[in-house]
């Protein structure tokens, strides 16, 4: 179990990384539109937008529940990965919201909000004593 253990450790490093490089993609891009944008906050983002992004939260705030408690089974690596994975899909949101409707700030939370949800690590499942080669 060890090797397995250290393999995911490093596939959830990998997919931990992956979903901040995206927020950190889509952040720069939409504080680049918001940057630029007008003093006025502007309308609210449509419900479909909303909608999604409160859908997006949740599942990462759920899905990564188990496991950041310390369970191992397959069902709560699959939602830590769940967790990841809509983080980085409220960043993408961000996107389409700033490009598709022009709301760059409304867009800006958003990405931050799957920034805030994606920051801390995913937990080690090895032991540091597997770590040895």
């Amino acid at each position: 179990m060890s090797g397995a253990a250290r393999d995911l450790d490093r596939a959830l490093r990998r997919v931990h990384r992956g979903a901040l490089a995206t927020l950190g993609l889509s952040a720069a891009v939409v504080a680049a539109g918001a940057a630029a944008e007008s003093g006025e906050s502007g309308p609210a983002p449509p419900p479909a937008y909303w909608a999604a992004a409160v859908a997006l939260a949740a599942v990462s705030i759920v899905g990564g529940g188990p496991a950041r408690r310390g369970a191992l089974s397959r069902r709560a690596v699959t939602g830590l990965v769940a967790s990841l994975l809509s983080a980085g899909a409220l960043g993408l949101l961000g996107v389409a919201l700033a490009l598709a409707e022009g709301l760059w700030r409304a867009a800006l939370l958003y990405t931050v909000a799957g920034l805030l949800l994606a920051i801390r690590p995913p937990p080690r499942l090895s032991r540091p004593d597997d770590e040895r080669p």
